[in-house]
């Protein structure tokens, strides 16, 4: 009788066992799973910044190229202005010239 009880709380454990390794199983599974999804989400968005860098980069060349053709037309503006005033400041002293 006491065998028999013994093999029977035996064969329960050996079952709840059985289940409780099936559900370690399939969290595992579900954990590389998901391990697997962040590395490639992970990779996704390195590429991405990776992307982003270059074409900030891209943009800063450009706009650096911009402000120095816009600093030299602006010199060669201002010095076309100097010209003027003098050219103005000239006549200016020639029609108060008697003649």
């Amino acid at each position: 009788m006491q065998l028999q009880g013994a093999q029977s709380s035996c064969s329960e454990l050996e079952g709840i066992n059985e289940d409780l390794k099936h559900d370690l199983e399939r969290q595992i599974h579900k954990w590389k799973r998901l391990e697997h999804k962040g590395g490639a989400e992970l990779d996704a968005l390195r590429q991405e910044k990776s992307e982003l860098e270059a074409k900030t980069e891209e943009v800063r060349d450009k706009l650096s190229r911009e402000k120095e053709i816009l600093t030299k037309r602006v010199e060669k503006e201002q010095k076309r202005v100097e010209q003027l005033e003098e050219t103005v400041s000239t006549w200016k002293v020639l029609s108060l010239q008697p003649l």
